[in-house]
């Protein structure tokens, strides 16, 4: 009742519980039902994700908002650069969020278990600063990619510098996004990615 029937809320709430002494273990398991009974999850999911995060160290809440800019999931080693961390080092300073199961790893990747957390991850940033994330994914970005003549790196790289746009303010790279936009939008349509055309 209290976590909708969702599996990783149920999971999540149990650990708060556990935390909070509403139950333990002696010789037998205890329980204080009117404690538990207290507790409202469902009634506001995010603050609870919220809450649960920033218990996590500020390091690696600093890395999970980079990494939610990309999206539910993201590689490991482009984190790692775009970061300016190096890949061991970005493997401990998430860590914690893969121990509390916020994210898990996949391959050379990783990604957001809900994407519930993203979005609590992302609520969490200013404005500012979260146009500032988005410039340097871009910039980085394109500098990682290189000659790669990819069409998923030439849309994430316009799209990252599109939400920093209010950081362009030098004519000649103003210039320079909108030629990638228009480059990028020709891409879309010779794809008949027309969705993705329509945001360049």
């Amino acid at each position: 009742k209290k976590t909708g029937g969702n599996p990783f809320y149920l999971n999540e709430f149990l650990k708060s519980l556990f935390e909070e002494g509403c139950f333990y273990y002696t010789t037998q398991w205890e329980f204080n039902f009117e404690r538990v009974r207290e507790k409202a999850v469902t009634e506001n999911v995010v603050k609870f994700l919220t809450d649960r995060i920033e218990k996590l160290p500020f390091n690696t809440v600093a890395v999970l908002q980079t990494a939610a800019c990309f999206g539910p999931d993201f590689d490991l080693g482009i984190l790692s650069f775009i970061t300016g961390i190096g890949e061991e080092p970005l493997f401990l300073e998430l860590l914690p969020a893969f121990q509390e199961g916020f994210i898990i790893k996949t391959g050379h990747s990783a990604r957001f278990i809900h994407e519930r957390i993203r979005e609590s991850i992302l609520l969490k940033i200013e404005e500012k600063a979260l146009v500032q994330i988005h410039f340097n994914i871009g910039i980085r970005l394109e500098k990682w990619a290189g000659n790669i003549n990819s069409m998923e790196f030439m849309f994430n790289i316009v799209r990252h510098l599109n939400a920093a746009m209010t950081l362009i303010t030098v004519p000649e790279e103003k210039l320079k996004l909108a030629w990638k936009n228009l480059k990028a939008a020709g891409k879309a349509r010779t794809a008949a990615a027309y969705s993705d055309s329509l945001e360049f």
